[in-house]
């Protein structure tokens, strides 16, 4: 049986809406410090909306908090390490080496493609549950890491010396 409703098109949505918000903080562009927060909050909200997704009978939600309290420490870690720009005249930064934000926005999107794949497979075929729970488990951890490395970024940001960026 089919079972797609209009939770799919959101999650996809936020997926697609995180890898384009951190697109360009991947080329090492300087961006505004508002912004730094926008595609984390998207990706939490894309991996809510799978965990919604996923049948109530076989939803694992202490394994999605723990994968969401793994992803915080892992990108915690990763953004107290990452280069970091600031310009506090314009009020931008920039992070050369920010490339880990797309990828783990990627993996996101991809875990969203296998949340949607599975609920298009009859449920008489074996391990779609197992898929299911692995995809929103990885979304869990994607959204975690990227709330984390935004997190430690900003806070680094408070006190990072200033360095005027040219260009955009």
């Amino acid at each position: 049986m089919l079972k797609l409703n209009v939770l799919h098109l959101l999650a996809a949505t936020g997926s697609l809406g995180t890898v384009m918000l951190l697109r360009r903080e991947a080329m090492g562009r300087s961006l505004p410090l508002g912004r730094l927060g926008a595609g984390p909050l998207l990706a939490l909200a894309a991996a809510l909306v799978m965990l919604a997704l996923t049948d109530p009978a076989t939803r694992q939600p202490a394994l999605w908090t723990g994968m969401l309290t793994a992803g915080l420490v892992v990108g915690t870690a990763r953004g107290v390490v990452l280069p970091l720009q600031v310009d506090r005249l314009w009020d931008r930064f920039r992070l050369p080496a920010g490339r880990d934000g797309l990828w783990a926005a990627g993996l996101l999107g991809a875990a969203a493609l296998i949340e949607f794949g599975t609920d298009l497979v009859p449920d008489h075929v074996p391990w779609t549950n197992m898929l299911d729970i692995a995809a929103t488990a990885t979304a869990a951890a994607c959204a975690g890491f990227l709330i984390g490395r935004a997190v430690a970024v900003w806070l680094r940001s408070l006190r990072a010396p200033h360095i005027t960026l040219r260009g955009p």
